[in-house]
């Protein structure tokens, strides 16, 4: 009887210790509902923003010049907070910007999204240089015993024919063969020197 009271009295006390515990193991708490505060004025009273900008970089270029002169624990830690914080308003504006282009309707943003009108003239204008220099053009590709990676790169050059339409010519210099371009045109060495007229 003695060890059944001791048992429930441990149990009592092992439920009672954490109320969280009847909660069971995958409980969360529902998250805080954080409202960003809009700052209409800097957090200490200067005359503008620049002068609010100028004071805040003053007091990080002393900070960074402390650690780097002097790389204490203090002054390093000192150094990496004062960046965290300049980095996050960084982040924050940049977010804030792209959201805020995404809202306005007179932004251009729209224009300049994927399939949007600013994406597919920039690939109407892409095919057409791409023609005229598939048009004007051929590669010259080298090809030689001593290269080793004479087969790879010719693994490209078979994309862009494909893709582009582009001409593309080996040429051997010993009269090594890849396997993309099995016939390739033999080298035939220099140019004759032409005489002056």
């Amino acid at each position: 009887m003695k060890k059944l009271l001791i048992g429930s009295l441990l149990l009592t006390g092992l439920v009672n210790a954490d109320p969280a515990a009847e909660r069971g193991w995958y409980y969360y708490e529902d998250p805080q509902t954080i409202i960003p505060q809009v700052e209409s004025q800097p957090k200490v009273q200067y005359q503008s923003w620049t002068a609010y900008n100028d004071a805040v970089k003053r007091e990080f270029e002393e900070i960074q010049d402390r650690a780097i002169y002097n790389p204490t624990p203090d002054n390093v830690q000192a150094y990496n907070q004062a960046l965290r914080t300049i980095t996050n308003n960084a982040v924050r504006f940049g977010m804030l910007t792209t959201t805020q282009n995404w809202q306005d309707p007179n932004s251009g943003l729209a224009t300049a999204a994927p399939n949007g009108a600013g994406l597919q003239m920039d690939l109407d204008n892409q095919r057409k240089q791409i023609g005229d220099i598939v048009r004007r053009y051929a590669i010259f590709y080298f090809v030689g015993n001593d290269c080793k990676y004479c087969a790879v790169e010719a693994n490209e050059l078979k994309r862009l024919e494909y893709t582009y339409k582009i001409t593309v010519r080996v040429i051997s210099l010993d009269g090594t063969t890849v396997p993309q371009y099995p016939t390739p045109t033999a080298d035939k060495g220099p140019f004759p020197k032409r005489n002056a007229i």
